[in-house]
């Protein structure tokens, strides 16, 4: 059994944590979505749109509201706060989960369209150590949304006991 202060103390550093990573996708990703490029010419220099820095951008941005909706529900004792903020990463958890389904796929189509005569075998071994890695990629990405909901539960759980136990001791039953 885990206290409740120790829960607290587990979702003040969750949460510090989340902010700072999207701190750090935002500062990097914004000076990622336009690349210059170089041409054969020196002098000649153009820039272009990166689209993947772009979703980590906007990505980063709604998770930070998210987060920071997490630390106001811990600091000012809102369960609610707490429940959208679970129900966001439940959200990433299922679409990690359906990029990676999809992506294992695609990889193996991809990969498997390539085998022509003796490459067979090398190939195949390729899809096989592919699947594996998706398949630690999928064990290690639950494990993680466990913790985080184990944490958010504990969190919740807290606040309720101290939400108690104030109006308990306003009451003058303690």
């Amino acid at each position: 059994m885990v206290s409740h202060d120790t829960f607290r103390v587990m979702g003040y550093i969750y949460a510090t944590l989340c902010i700072v990573g999207s701190l750090l996708f935002i500062i990097n990703s914004s000076h990622m979505v336009t690349v210059k490029e170089r041409y054969s010419n020196p002098t000649q220099v153009g820039s272009r749109v990166v689209g993947v820095s772009i979703v980590v951008l906007i990505f980063s941005m709604i998770s930070i509201i998210f987060e920071i909706m997490l630390i106001f529900g811990m600091i000012m004792r809102r369960p609610n706060f707490i429940r959208y903020h679970e129900n966001f990463i439940t959200l990433i958890y299922v679409l990690s989960l359906i990029g990676m389904f999809v992506g294992c796929i695609v990889s193996g189509i991809l990969i498997g369209g390539e085998a022509t005569g003796g490459a067979g075998e090398p190939l195949s071994a390729l899809i096989f150590a592919l699947t594996i890695v998706y398949m630690i990629g999928i064990i290690s990405a639950t494990l993680l949304f466990v913790l985080i909901k184990w944490i958010h539960q504990g969190m919740i759980k807290s606040i309720l006991h101290d939400n108690l136990r104030l109006v308990m001791v306003k009451d003058d039953v303690l």
